[in-house]
Parts: structure tokens; C-alpha cells; sequence
């Protein structure tokens, strides 16, 4: 199976959805059309797709911005990334990956970072035969505003 990568459309909005549910967020293809509409790729941000060939059909999705912090500087970003259960292992993460670290070059960021949690093991050999490592362990804290 042949997968490319592609801007994301609004007419991927289930897709990207049923993808969502899983990644472990859950997202209704109303809350994923809204946000993808608060995205315009000309803020620094992006959501790429993987589709495989010949039919189109969304199988992956990127979400990668640029970061900028007192600590550490801009970087890549990479908020969200995830295949499709039933075609890991196929590499399209690694086209996905490959994509996230192209937007970064292209942008004059010197490097690309991202979370995962810790129960994604098979997704974490993955980042490290990719050249990735574990920089720091850390808990993330949240809170619901209303």
C-alpha cells in the first residue's frame, strides 16, 4: 500500500475524528471541522494527512506549529500524530514524521519535539529509530475552565 501525504481538507474532518478516538481524544467531526477552521496554516501551525493510494482514504493525521519559549527557544511541535490502527507499521508514521521535520527545515527551526504517552510503546521504538530520544519525564496538569 502507497501512502502520500497531503494538506488536510474540510471534507477530512470524520476521518480525522474517528483517528481522534484513537489517539485517546476523542472528537466529534463538528469539534474537529471548528478547529481546524481556528487553523490557518498561515499562523505557523498545520495539520498534514496521510493518504493511501489510489483511493485517497485518510489513514493519518499530523498536527505540527511552531513554538516559541523563553526556555527553550522556537522549535517544531508536534501536537498531535497518529495512524490508523490497522496500517502501523507500514510507515506512514515515519512519512508523517518525515513531513513534521521538512515544516520545521522550511521554517528555520532547528529542531523537533513532542509528548507521548507512556503507554505507546510500539509508536516510541518508532521515534527512537527515527533518531528521537527521551528528553524528560514530566506530569501534565490540567484544569477545566468553564
Amino acid at each position: 500500500m502507497g501512502a502520500r501525504i497531503s494538506e488536510r481538507t474540510f471534507d477530512d474532518v470524520n476521518a480525522v475524528a474517528g483517528l481522534s478516538d484513537q489517539l485517546g481524544s476523542p472528537a466529534t467531526p463538528e469539534q474537529v471541522r471548528r478547529i481546524l477552521e481556528a487553523i490557518p496554516t498561515t499562523s505557523g501551525q498545520e495539520v498534514l494527512v496521510a493518504r493511501v493510494e489510489p483511493v485517497g482514504t485518510v489513514v493519518g493525521w499530523l498536527h505540527v506549529y511552531e513554538h516559541l519559549s523563553l526556555a527553550t527557544g522556537p522549535r517544531c511541535e508536534i501536537g498531535g500524530l497518529v495512524v490508523d490502527e490497522t496500517c502501523r507499521g507500514q510507515g506512514i508514521g515515519t512519512l508523517l514524521i518525515s513531513a513534521a521535520e521538512h515544516w520545521a527545515e522550511t521554517r528555520g527551526l532547528a529542531g523537533v519535539q513532542f509528548s507521548s504517552r507512556t503507554s505507546r510503546t510500539e509508536a516510541h521504538r518508532l521515534y527512537e529509530r527515527l533518531g528521537y530520544r527521551i528528553q524528560k519525564t514530566s506530569h501534565i496538569f490540567s484544569k477545566q475552565l468553564s
